[in-house]
């Protein structure tokens, strides 16, 4: 399977939800966070020490889908 079959398979099974526990994303700092959770209205990410921070979910992209991770 070619990388942007597989890309466009997540983004098929996503339909309607943009972000997932474990993805990768980025602030508006450029500061790589983990997606650890959902809570109300906010997207609940850590940084690499372990700090967390609620964001709403148009001040984030997405730098890697948990589904492409190789860290896991």
């Amino acid at each position: 399977m070619k990388a942007w079959e597989l890309i466009q398979q997540i983004k098929e099974s996503r339909k309607g939800q943009r972000w997932k526990k474990g993805d990768i994303v980025k602030n508006k700092y450029h500061k790589p966070l983990e997606v650890i959770g959902i809570e109300n209205d906010f997207v609940v990410t850590a940084d690499t020490y372990g700090n967390r921070m609620g964001n709403l979910a148009d001040d984030l992209e997405m730098i890697c889908q948990v589904e492409l991770r190789f860290d896991n």
